[in-house]
């Protein structure tokens, strides 16, 4: 009888530890295969992506070198599921970004990503666009550079530039720009409960049967 009740109680524990735990993942993408072709940039301009994985219809914005909005756009997949109070702060996330040379001549694209609610610089990167190589995709690891708590409120700002070359026209446009995010659900209280009598009840026996 010990050994079913101590088998039960295992499993319970297992079970209600394996839920707890489960990572949800948050997925949003702009542009990208359903778009025809994606956004040019030319010297000066920049184009913003405002990811939100809470709510829906935000927006990228392309400005020119005046700052004037020229363009914008929806997620071509738009998450909304994720909701701070019932998350975690994500254990892992990446932000990937693909661009392409549009005359097919060397290019140079600095990309900064800024937290929305404070505009504070978090990364700087770099693509090189090339004849050889007219496409680049590069991927940040927010985890890597511990930057998560940033995104405990599911919101990022991305901003694409288009630098001022001397030596040739710096045109070029982006393809796709996505945010991928890992979260554990918050317990509810009583999963908790659950879980702790189940860990209770293993103790218990296992005492019970060190004594036996």
């Amino acid at each position: 009888m010990r050994r079913l009740l101590m088998a039960v109680a295992v499993i319970v524990a297992v079970v209600m530890v394996a839920g707890v735990a489960s990572a949800i993942p948050f997925y949003e993408e702009f542009l990208g295969s359903k778009t025809d072709g994606g956004v040019t940039l030319y010297e000066g301009w920049e184009v913003t992506f405002n990811f939100d994985l809470t709510a829906p219809d935000n927006q990228f914005k392309v400005k020119n070198r005046w700052g004037n909005v020229i363009q914008t756009g929806t997620p071509t997949v738009d998450e909304t599921g994720y909701d701070p109070t019932l998350y975690f702060p994500p254990h892992l996330a990446y932000l990937t970004l693909t661009a392409y040379s549009v005359d097919l001549v060397g290019e140079k694209a600095r990309v900064k990503t800024s937290v929305m609610d404070g505009g504070k610089v978090l990364w700087e990167g770099w693509f090189s666009l090339n004849f050889f190589s007219p496409r680049a995709t590069i991927t940040f690891d927010l985890g890597h550079e511990g930057l998560l708590d940033y995104l405990a409120d599911g919101q990022l700002g991305t901003i694409v530039m288009a630098l001022n070359t001397p030596w040739n026209i710096n045109d070029f446009g982006i393809e796709q720009a996505t945010l991928y995010a890992e979260a554990d659900p918050v317990p509810e209280p009583a999963t908790m409960l659950f879980l702790g009598s189940g860990l209770i009840g293993l103790a218990g026996i296992g005492r019970k049967t060190f004594k036996g």
